[in-house]
């Protein structure tokens, strides 16, 4: 089974929170996206975001998939429940990019994404911006996504050192992000869950505030998620607090759940 919690917090210095985020168990969908634009637009964006891409993974789940948007987006590369995934996030692009293109108080909005979508045993991860998802297995931590930021691009292509990268005043310069431009391109991950598994997805007011090593302390030293996800807030807001912070996290309890996710499936695929 799974346990899962989620909370978002306004930070100690913005006057409003721009971040949302959906956690379903049922479907077996979890998104955090935090939005940007002036006049409340960024919580637009970061609204149409999680609830656009929840939406589309639950109607496959029914069996309602948008055959078309499906097709235009498919890559071969990638599995169909990755495919929908990413399509998901294509299809929550278009949305916000035309809002934004229709209505004066939206221009220029737009908003990260990082979701985590459960098939059977394996999970989906994917994202574009800067919001991000760790595995934590056993006494390790791994970010599964890939920043899309200038200081992440320079970083890659060795161009700066991984201790300048930390103080680069390009590291939230977002390269990419959802609604910003007509397409974007996500990363998508694919691989095996294992009992005992964690996932973090979090946005960047956890990950400028609190570093990975701390992170993973205090993940890997309680059981409760809405006592870690607490902490994390806590510790984030006592560090600074200087943007909204939000957290996903869920823990893989044991083997049963897959159990019970291949027979929800199979249920659908019989009608």
């Amino acid at each position: 089974m799974v346990d899962s919690y989620a909370m978002t917090d306004v930070g100690k210095v913005r006057s409003g929170n721009e971040d949302d985020f959906v956690i379903d168990d049922t479907c077996g969908v979890y998104v955090v996206s935090d939005g940007m634009g002036g006049h409340q637009a960024g919580e637009v964006a970061s609204e149409l975001v999680v609830t656009t891409i929840r939406d589309y993974i639950k109607q496959y789940r029914l069996g309602e998939k948008d055959e078309k948007l499906l097709r235009d987006n498919y890559d071969n590369t990638l599995s169909e429940p990755a495919n929908i995934v990413y399509s998901g996030i294509k299809l929550a692009n278009h949305i916000v990019f035309n809002m934004s293109q229709r209505k004066a108080n939206c221009k220029g909005m737009g908003a990260t994404a990082v979701v985590l979508a459960v098939f059977d045993d394996r999970i989906i991860t994917a994202n574009v911006g800067d919001s991000r998802v760790y595995l934590i297995r056993g006494n390790n931590i791994e970010c599964l996504s890939c920043d899309h930021t200038l200081a992440y691009d320079q970083l890659r292509e060795e161009l700066i050192r991984e201790d300048e990268f930390e103080k680069s005043p390009y590291k939230h310069v977002l390269t990419r992000a959802v609604g910003v431009e007509e397409d974007v391109e996500p990363d998508v991950c694919e691989f095996q869950v294992l009992p005992g598994d964690r996932f973090l997805l979090c946005s960047d007011g956890l990950t400028n505030m609190v570093d990975e090593s701390e992170i993973l302390g205090i993940v890997t030293h309680q059981n409760i998620p809405e006592t870690i996800c607490r902490k994390l807030v806590g510790i984030a807001n006592k560090n600074g607090g200087l943007d909204n912070i939000t957290v996903v996290l869920l823990h893989f309890v044991n083997g049963r759940f897959y159990w019970l996710r291949s027979l929800f499936s199979k249920l659908f695929r019989r009608g």
